[in-house]
């Protein structure tokens, strides 16, 4: 971000600025491009973060395809048509399928825990607040 914001500093000053018609529409299309490298690097840092966690879930006990799941249902409750270009979110699809991958190759509990006490406390002070 802060390279970005010295390039459009350096735009900004070789194109006389968003006086000129030059420095804004330089200054639009500088914008537009410094968005979509930091969506695409969002994007990365996301899908690093999925699989992490789906290496904790497998070492804590729990199964990791569980956590696929809850991007599915998350996506369907949360109106199928957000498109991912819109936000820094990996596709809900690549998710998935990156978590389904990576399960194969973590050594995940017979009987995963699915369920605790401390869970259905805390889910149920949730749905109370409704």
């Amino acid at each position: 971000a802060y390279l970005a914001k010295i390039g459009l500093g350096v735009l900004d000053a070789l194109t006389g600025g968003k006086g000129s018609d030059l420095g804004q529409t330089a200054g639009m299309f500088g914008c537009a491009a410094a968005n979509a490298l930091s969506l695409r690097s969002n994007r990365a840092a996301e899908t690093q973060a999925d699989l992490e966690g789906a290496r904790l879930m497998a070492a804590a006990g729990y199964d990791p395809r569980d956590m696929a799941g809850f991007f599915e249902t998350l996506y369907e409750r949360s109106g199928a048509g957000a498109s991912a270009a819109s936000n820094d979110h990996p596709d809900t699809a690549r998710r998935v399928a990156a978590i389904d991958e990576i399960a194969m190759t973590l050594e995940v509990a017979p009987a995963p825990v699915r369920d605790t006490r401390e869970f259905r406390r805390i889910k149920s002070k949730l749905i109370g607040r409704r």
